[in-house]
Formats: C-alpha cells, sequence, structure tokens
C-alpha cells in the first residue's frame, strides 16, 4: 500500500485557506486524540476493501502454518 501526500506549511507558500479537496483529500470518518489521528474511509470500493481483507486472511493463515512448523521443528530438535 502506498501513502501520498502534500506537505501544507506557510514556508512553501502553502496553507490551509490555500489549497483544496483535491491536496486534503476526503475521508468518511476522521477520529482524533491526543495522542494520535485515525482517518476512516478513503474512499476505496467495497471491492477494494473486500480484496484487501482476503489478503490479509492468506496472510495471518500462512503465518500461522509458518508458526505450526517452527514449533514441529523445535520440539522434534529437543
Amino acid at each position: 500500500m502506498q501513502f501520498v501526500g502534500t506537505v501544507v506549511r506557510d514556508e512553501i507558500g502553502l496553507s490551509l485557506d490555500k489549497v483544496g479537496r483535491e491536496v486534503l483529500g476526503t475521508a468518511a470518518k476522521v477520529e482524533l486524540t491526543k495522542d494520535s489521528t485515525t482517518i476512516v474511509g478513503d474512499g476505496s470500493t467495497q471491492d477494494a476493501v473486500t480484496k484487501r481483507v482476503s489478503q490479509i486472511r492468506n496472510l495471518i493463515e500462512v503465518e500461522t502454518i509458518f508458526l505450526f512448523l517452527f514449533l514441529c521443528l523445535q520440539m522434534y530438535n529437543s
């Protein structure tokens, strides 16, 4: 996944009152706390979200298999 952004600072000639949606982007929801910012809903389609969820599930499955094999080898070598 690649994230692309634009720095908005007065020192480089960009300020929040001078930039538009093309720079700021859109989000379905933004959660702000003292320590973090979470941006939810980047405009992805449901198909893109479903595909990413599937990729993550496959990674978890592969990692689980590798962990099982590693533990088996540890037990075998003990």
